[in-house]
Parts: structure tokens; C-alpha cells; sequence
């Protein structure tokens, strides 16, 4: 993967979003070759006709991750926080043996397109500059979140309030 550089121009206080396939269905076409690290062999618990579909899947989290360091990676020296969450969460044959991908109409599946990572990388520059925002992310752990506030959560990150709207009090994980 290629992460650009920023121009002269964006220098300061930027926000990035880098939005990557990640491990969207068609598992086997989100990772390069060198990262075909597991095959059908690795899942002989599982029923013959999941066997490829897991391989696959866990090739692409295994490329996902490394493209998500490489970002956390990019960052690392500068004043830099790293936020990272998926669009939704798969099925992949929990709620039916025979079915792997986005949530179906069932209470149950729809519930596992609800279940997805959220990681929070800080840059030491921003830990050393910023302790008391860690502290408040550090407290954040274990709390349930749902990424239609994630943009109260920037900006609370970013030190951001607003005049007679206290929505990021409000609604930020940090808060």
C-alpha cells in the first residue's frame, strides 16, 4: 500500500481519511499474494465448503493490519492521533453455516454487522504533549460506541467547542 505525502500546503492541523476494501467480500482479491499466509488446511474444524472463505478472509485481516501499521507507521514522529473502524462487521457463518457476508434480515446476523474494530493509535509526540487526553481515552476502553459519533469524538480530540452547542460534551466516547 501507498500512503502519500502531504504538500506544503496541508502542513498544520490536518485531518486524513484513507478509506481501503479492507476485508469486504471477494476476500481473496483485498491481499497481495505475499500475504496468502493461510489455506483451507488451517481450518479443518470447520466444514469443508468454509474452509477457503476463512483462509481467505484471514489473508485479508492479515493485509488489512499490516496496511493499518504502515498508516500508524506514517505518523509515528509527528503530533498525530490515528483512528481506526471499519464500515460494518461481516456474518461470516455465525448465524448460518452456509452464509458469509453483510448482515441479513435477521435480528441476529444484523447484530454481528454491528460488531467492528475501533483502535485508537496516539504518536508518542502526542502522548507526551497531550496526557491529559489520554487519560480520557484510557477511561473511553471499555464503553460501547457507535460511529455516527465519531465525529464528536475528533473533535473533542482536536479540542474543538462550540458556542451554545454542547454536543461534543455530549456525545464524545472521550467525554
Amino acid at each position: 500500500a501507498s500512503i502519500g505525502k502531504e504538500s506544503a500546503k496541508t502542513r498544520g492541523k490536518n485531518v486524513v481519511f484513507y478509506h481501503f476494501m479492507g476485508q469486504h467480500e471477494k476476500f481473496e482479491e483485498r491481499y497481495p499474494h505475499d500475504y496468502e499466509q493461510f489455506n483451507g488446511k488451517d481450518y479443518e474444524e470447520c466444514p469443508e465448503h468454509q474452509r477457503k472463505i476463512l483462509a481467505a478472509y484471514d489473508n485479508a485481516t492479515l493485509y488489512n493490519d499490516f496496511v493499518v501499521n504502515s498508516i500508524m507507521d506514517r505518523y509515528k514522529e509527528q503530533d498525530a492521533v490515528v483512528f481506526y473502524f471499519a464500515d460494518h462487521g461481516l456474518d461470516l457463518f455465525d448465524t448460518d453455516p452456509n452464509y458469509f457476508g453483510h448482515a441479513k434480515a435477521t435480528e441476529e446476523s444484523q447484530a454481528q454487522g454491528k460488531k467492528i474494530p475501533f483502535m485508537i493509535y496516539v504518536s508518542p509526540v502526542f502522548q507526551e504533549l497531550h496526557p491529559d487526553k489520554i487519560e480520557k481515552m484510557k477511561s473511553a476502553t471499555n464503553k460501547a460506541f457507535c460511529t455516527d459519533k465519531f465525529i464528536y469524538a475528533v473533535m473533542d480530540v482536536a479540542g474543538y467547542r462550540f458556542v451554545n452547542n454542547n454536543d461534543v460534551e455530549k456525545y464524545s466516547i472521550f467525554q
